[in-house]
């Protein structure tokens, strides 16, 4: 349900240059995450709409940063960590929706998804024992790159 009102609030606001790249780029970021761009869609005044697929081995972990726009994450498979350290964001588990609270862990699995108000900081980790592969759909301004991390460690988390 997020993803449809996200989706029709990014399309219903913005007027989509017809510029769409829909060729997979994959990525090893690290031995123990990798990410592949499925598809890439510029909007107007340069920002773009990205659909991503990352995949995170156990124990791997994303240290504080933010996204420039809202950003949408679905588990596909195993079990997410992410620790919201400002901002705000709302969780989806099926039918029940609820805010997601700064400094306290939230776990998330197989279909629930978490939607992240621009700017909004946040550590995500696998602490599970299987891959963890989940899609983010990030809106990103203007020249912005896709993370945007924050001094680490910050004071104010408990993320590792």
């Amino acid at each position: 349900m997020i993803a449809g009102i996200v989706a029709a609030l990014l399309i219903g606001t913005m007027t989509l240059i017809p510029t769409m790249s829909a060729r997979a780029q994959q990525v090893s970021l690290t031995s123990e995450m990798s990410t592949e761009t499925l598809a890439t869609v510029s909007v107007v005044e340069g920002d773009r709409l990205m659909l991503l697929r990352f995949t995170l081995e156990p124990g791997a972990s994303i240290r504080a940063h933010s996204h420039s726009g809202p950003a949408l994450f679905t588990v596909i498979s195993g079990a997410l960590q992410v620790e919201l350290i400002r901002g705000g964001a709302t969780v989806n588990r099926g039918d029940v929706e609820e805010p997601a609270e700064v400094g306290t862990m939230t776990y998330l699995y197989d279909g629930e998804s978490i939607a992240f108000a621009p700017n909004a900081g946040q550590t995500v980790a696998n602490d599970s024992a299987e891959p963890l592969v989940l899609i983010a759909s990030i809106l990103l301004r203007h020249n912005e790159p896709v993370f945007v991390y924050d001094n680490w460690p910050p004071l104010y988390t408990n993320a590792r």
